[in-house]
């Protein structure tokens, strides 16, 4: 039988912080914070609800009541005869609180707390409750104390519906008009607020309560009472004790209630006591939001806060006579902030700037946001009066110096940058990530930088890396103890940085390592051709998993063909206006479109780069970014935000429709020699004809060729606070799945559809891609079976709690369960009806941790490079092999159940062996019982057959694992071969994409893993770099930190596998720039007779020079339409316009100006 101790209760203070936080008027059946227990987890769930505060509850601010507490003396001890009582009430609702204890005749040996029982353990014993009262009774676990503990919670006198008739203003006129009518001779009347009501009210009590009062009753005429109370309030007085008679001349008199002496048990004194209270504390509400501010002094009231103080006695000349009352009320303001800060008038002298800013942040987590108010007006009053430039710092939250920065922080002049970096997330996660925290966190870093010169901030402020720009290569081989780099090989690099750091700790030793991984990966990308490589994706900040998912999508050939071939499939807005058809299950608006289809040219445009730019990577566009994380917003929406100036456009204009700079002038200030050119130009087949030539400013100023018009490079300032919020929305998303589905479906509304299914879902070119068509069949218990389709991009997996493989864990998913959400007892098991010839799966890694926070599951779940679908197909041969799985994967989590309950302990060792050891110890006990008997303790009477019987469980339950683990292989192999067979390997898929993830659920990084089903190889895209994996393992079978956590993994189906990936699709731009040959040296000025050469006669195209270069008398200059006609068609073939073939070699225009000069 388990010990008095061991049974669930409460410690002193969780008891004490309970009982101060309940609300009992507020509390739901078994989730009383208080009495209740917190529910156990078995490891697979709660045994019951958590216990929290219910919504509504009063978050109490109790103030004791002194008059109805005895408190101990000081150093008091407890005896059989203690009794201690504290009463309080609560200024918010009024909730009146008394709590005793005392002590049994029985108890109070060694009173608690003691040298082995340091505090009270107290356990519930009962609960009494009446309809105006609950009294919780507990009793202290220590047999040596045993007190009794009781707790009283009681509902104010005055219901809420007491306090309207007392003080509803309607009444208090009509009170008021009936008193006038009454009496209209009468002087003095007024109408009665309702804190004269609450003032008057507790007078009557009050002067009840007092026994030597000898006047106890007065007029029911009374003015000031027919004011207050008039004649609909007597319901009230009666309930309360007050009773209406008549006086020796017969007018009616109210009499005051009579309650009996203090030492006469009575409960008409307490009530009375706590209405007094209850009235004293609602005439205090009433005045505080009903008061007037305080009127301005003149002059000095307002100047002398301003002013030094040490300049006060200077400035009392402004007005002498007000000196003294200027003096009591700064020295009253000064005593008044000390005590808020809880400091006595004997220590304000010895107490420091340090200590009074320490006083102030310990008290300030423990207060509400009112007290924290009232705090920082005292700390900056007090900051004011000793003219402290720290504390005043410390109140406004500035960070203007060094100090102040490493103060905000809560860091000192010796921590190294990493420590400030760790503690800015600590600041922000302390501020909830508030904007206002995170702007004063990055100035406060900003400012340290500064200070400390530090290149390692610097660029964390800027990348959000902290590297440093001045370790060279042969400095960070020296520092990490590496001879020579080019003899390491790349797998083994890892352990010696481990090395260096047990060893040599510190940011230096970060920046090494750093330099050395580029320096790597440098040489290792150097090994491939631009021509058979893919290229990387620059990263914005956040937006890792935003390239993963572009390089994913990329490698689907239809989707990629679709979006190089955007104007083919481009659905028209000014023709057709919006669409009948949903797409995501919702109507698409036209301004979400119109938004929508500029991410999909945003997606075109970085598609074409990727496929003609040299590499080794690109930098997808803002626009991109901002339309991929962020909401469209409408018109409306957009007039409101630009008129209030701090919201976001996300509805950016299509870049279609806009026209781009195509080339710039010298002289930049003159805005008329900028040539736009409409970039729809370089989508039509139209002839293109070169813009007009911009006129310089300056006679004989050569102006540069137009450039391919290219989209900006740098963002305005509204499309980088869009990325920002992009990045933003980025960071704080953590459903792989919905991502990808959300830029799925803005791909599909852009473009046209091919009609609609029965739900008025679109169908497209891209549905079909990764459409499937579930069927789930419900089975709710005692009716019949009833199936639905629905259609999904994608099967969601769910969060693993123990390693396991894709088969079993998509059986979790389709193979029959109950259905958490049903409103009954529900069953539920899903059949694909159709395969899609891209088969997603998303792997939910987020599940709720004990304390109910979200947290991330890193359990393995290994990958098949096949994987067969055959045995979740709709069919009657294959759910009948799935129902008899069913069944043997029933007896299995039956016996791994069974298996746990014998070797789980709270020992840490398993239950046999824990058997064995009891044994062994009770062996021994009989050993003791003379040892015993000597000292006068009676024996320890164990029964002589209770070892051997201990040691024969052991043994029984030693067989029994034995058999469960027999019968667990068992069942292993039967669920392995249910499905073996070609019969069963006909709808085949083959593992063509993983997304990883490492980090928690607040941060990581994602990166993805691509087959090249071309070129038989494995490719690692982690944002700019692309390499090659060597390891198969590493993607199949990932478990370490390292090697990250799979979230999302992609198969295609193995008979069309050609037709819908191809991962590598370069065309790369070759530069088009031949040399010339070099000019005789004897070249000389053509004669005066020969017309100059005017660059302003060029038009501003690609300019060529033809001919014999002998004769330079003849120059020979010619115009080809400019390069901007080239792009891509939907293969990734470079197209170009028409234009004459190429003559002699090519005169460059740099070249070409050196000859004109």
């Amino acid at each position: 039988m388990p010990s008095r101790a061991s049974q669930p209760g409460k410690t002193a203070p969780k008891f004490l912080q309970d009982l101060l936080r309940l609300d009992p008027r507020s509390v739901v059946p078994n989730r009383n914070i208080l009495i209740d227990h917190a529910p156990q987890f078995d490891g697979k769930a709660r045994s019951g609800p958590p216990l929290v505060l219910d919504r509504g509850s009063c978050k109490h601010e109790y103030y004791s009541h002194l008059g109805c507490c005895n408190l101990p003396r000081l150093d008091e001890s407890a005896q059989q005869d203690t009794c201690w009582k504290v009463a309080a009430c609560c200024r918010k609702c009024r909730l009146y609180l008394t709590l005793s204890i005392d002590y049994p005749e029985s108890g109070c040996v060694q009173p608690c707390p003691n040298r082995d029982h340091p505090l009270h353990h107290l356990r519930h014993t009962s609960t009494d409750t009446n309809p105006s009262r609950i009294s919780y009774h507990f009793e202290c676990s220590n047999l040596a104390c045993q007190a009794h503990v009781h707790v009283t919670y009681e509902t104010p006198v005055l219901s809420k519906e007491d306090i309207l008739v007392l003080t509803d203003p309607q009444a208090l006129t009509r009170r008021y008009e009936q008193v006038l009518e009454a009496t209209p001779d009468r002087e003095g009347v007024r109408q009665a607020t309702p804190g004269d009501v609450f003032f008057r009210f507790k007078r009557y009590v009050s002067d009840s309560l007092i026994e030597r009062n000898a006047r106890r009753s007065f007029p029911a005429r009374n003015k000031r009472f027919m004011e207050a109370f008039g004649t609909d309030c007597d319901s009230i007085l009666h309930r309360i004790g007050f009773r209406m008679g008549e006086d020796e001349k017969g007018e009616e008199q109210w009499h005051l209630p009579s309650p009996k002496p203090v030492d006469d048990p009575d409960s008409l004194r307490p009530m009375l006591e706590r209405l007094a209270i209850e009235l004293q504390y609602l005439n205090d509400e009433y005045c505080a939001s009903h008061a007037l501010p305080n009127p301005s002094r003149p002059t000095y009231q307002a100047a002398k806060w301003i002013l030094p103080m040490t300049k006060f006695l200077d400035a009392t000349w402004i007005q002498p006579k007000r000196t003294t009352r200027e003096y009591s009320s700064l020295a009253q303001d000064i005593n008044q902030a000390y005590k808020a800060l809880g400091i006595d008038p004997e220590m304000q002298k010895t107490v420091d700037d340090e200590q009074l800013i320490g006083i102030y942040k310990s008290r300030w987590s423990d207060s509400s946001a009112t007290g924290q108010v009232d705090l920082k007006t005292a700390l900056k009053t007090l900051g004011q009066a000793r003219n402290s430039r720290y504390i005043l710092d410390t109140a406004a939250d500035t960070v203007e110096t060094y100090e102040q920065a490493l103060a905000w922080l809560g860091a000192d002049a010796t921590q190294a940058d990493d420590t400030i970096v760790a503690l800015y997330g600590v600041k922000l996660e302390d501020g909830y990530n508030d904007p206002m925290t995170k702007d004063l966190a990055r100035r406060a870093i900003s400012l340290i930088a500064e200070h400390r010169k530090s290149e390692i901030l610097h660029s964390w402020l800027a990348t959000g890396e902290m590297t440093s720009k001045t370790m060279t290569l042969e400095d960070a081989c020296k520092h990490l103890e590496i001879p020579n780099l080019d003899e390491v090989a790349p797998e083994m690099i890892g352990f010696q940085f481990d090395i260096v750091r047990e060893g040599k700790p510190g940011p230096t030793t970060d920046k090494a390592i750093t330099v050395v991984r580029k320096a790597m990966d440098e040489r290792q990308f150097g090994q491939y051709s631009t021509q058979t490589w893919p290229v990387g994706l620059i990263s914005h900040g956040n937006t890792c998993y935003l390239n993963s998912l572009l390089q994913y999508y990329f490698t689907i050939k239809p989707l990629r063909e679709l979006v190089l071939d955007f104007d083919r499939y481009k659905y028209d807005l000014s023709t057709q206006g919006a669409k009948t058809e949903r797409v995501g299950n919702l109507h698409r608006p036209e301004y979400e479109i119109e938004s929508f289809q500029s991410l999909t040219n945003d997606l075109r445009h970085l598609f074409e780069r990727m496929i003609r730019d040299r590499g080794p990577a690109v930098k997808p566009e803002a626009d991109l970014v901002c339309r991929a994380f962020l909401k469209p917003t409408s018109p409306e929406a957009d007039t409101t935000s630009s008129q209030q100036g701090d919201e976001v456009d996300v509805n950016m204009t299509s870049t279609e429709s806009e026209s781009h700079p195509a080339s710039v002038a010298v002289n930049a200030d003159d805005s008329s020699t900028i040539s736009q050119t409409s970039s729809t130009t370089l989508q039509g087949n139209a002839v293109l004809t070169p813009p007009d030539t911009p006129k310089a400013e300056k006679e004989g100023e050569l102006l540069a060729p137009p450039l391919p018009p290219r989209r900006p490079a740098t963002p305005s300032q509204q499309t980088k606070t869009n990325l920002e919020k992009a990045e933003e929305a980025a960071r704080q998303q953590q459903d792989v799945a919905e991502v990808m589905e959300e830029l799925l479906t803005r791909l599909r509304a852009s473009i046209k559809p091919l009609g609609q299914d029965p739900q008025g879902e679109q169908l497209d070119q891209l549905r079909d891609i990764f459409n499937m068509r579930i069927v789930d069949t419900i089975i709710p218990e005692g009716q019949q079976p009833s199936t639905k389709e629905d259609d999904f991009t994608n099967l969601m997996l769910l969060p693993p709690y123990e390693p396991t493989d894709i088969y079993s864990a998509l059986s979790r998913v389709l193979d029959l369960h109950p259905e958490p959400e049903a409103s009954k007892p529900v069953n539920v098991y899903k059949t694909l009806k159709s395969f899609p010839p891209i088969l997603q799966i998303s792997i939910n890694r987020i599940r709720l941790g004990r304390d109910g926070k979200p947290v991330k599951s890193v359990d393995r779940i290994r990958l098949e490079e096949t994987l067969y679908m055959d045995r979740f197909s709709d069919d009657e041969i294959v759910l009948a092999k799935r129902k008899q799985c069913w069944e043997w994967r029933r007896c299995l989590r039956s016996l791994q159940a069974e298996k746990e309950t014998i070797q789980k302990t709270d020992t840490g060792i398993d239950g046999p062996s824990t058997l064995d050891a009891v044994s062994a110890w009770l062996s021994t006990v009989s050993e003791c019982d003379t040892t015993l008997l000597e000292v006068g303790i009676e024996p320890i009477n164990v029964p002589e057959s209770l070892p051997s019987d201990l040691q024969q469980e052991s043994a029984l339950q030693r067989a029994r694992l034995t058999i469960i683990d027999r019968e667990v292989k068992e069942l292993e192999d039967k669920i392995v071969k249910q499905f073996s067979g070609p019969e069963f390997e006909k709808v085949k898929y083959r593992l063509h994409a993983v997304f990883f993830h490492r980090g928690s659920t607040g941060h990581g990084h994602y990166w993805t893993c691509i087959y090249d089903i071309q070129h038989n190889i494995w490719r690692l895209y982690n944002d700019e770099k692309v390499e090659q994996v060597n390891r198969l393992d590493d993607i199949l079978s990932a478990e370490t930190w390292q090697q990250g956590t799979p979230t999302y993994a992609v198969y295609v189906r193995d008979d069309t596998k050609e037709q819908y990936v191809e991962p590598l699709c370069r065309n790369v731009e070759e530069l088009v720039d031949e040399p010339m040959p070099d000019a005789p040296a004897s070249f000389e000025p053509t004669p005066e007779t020969t017309a100059p050469f005017d660059p302003t006669e060029i038009a501003p195209s690609s300019i060529k020079v033809e001919g014999d270069w002998d004769k330079r008398d003849q120059p020979t200059i010619t115009t080809t339409p400019p390069l901007d006609g080239r792009r891509l068609n939907h293969k990734g073939a470079v197209t170009k316009p028409e234009q004459k073939p190429k003559k002699k070699p090519l005169l460059t225009y740099r070249r070409a100006r050196r000859l004109g000069q």
